[in-house]
């Protein structure tokens, strides 16, 4: 990558880390990441959807397992910490998707 592309990437990725959404989820992530029983509780559901996906391409009945998984991700979603966390989480994705959007657009008009 030239210097000037790299200066420029630079400035957008400083830019994005200013952005309020941004700075609230980075707030919520280190208050996760600073109780290891979320990030259990996230492994957890994470090998719930996993086994779901995995029982699904078996042809397997998979309603006790979502049921589980529901029941676990409710709890999860209670606690506002995570709730907040997993909002903002997703603000951010769709903020990060559309600035992906508008580069490659710029790109292809070019």
């Amino acid at each position: 990558m030239n210097k000037e592309i790299q200066e420029k990437a630079e400035a957008l990725n400083a830019c994005i880390l200013e952005e309020p959404v941004i700075q609230e989820y980075k707030k919520y992530k280190a208050l996760v990441e600073a109780h290891p029983e979320f990030l259990k509780q996230e492994e957890t559901l994470k090998t719930y959807q996993k086994k779901i996906i995995q029982s699904k391409d078996k042809g397997l009945d998979t309603s006790s397992l979502e049921e589980e998984y529901n029941a676990l991700m409710n709890d999860f979603v209670s606690n506002p910490i995570i709730n907040n966390y997993m909002v903002l989480k997703e603000e951010v994705n769709e903020l990060l998707i559309t600035i992906n959007q508008t580069i490659n657009q710029y790109l292809q008009d070019e």
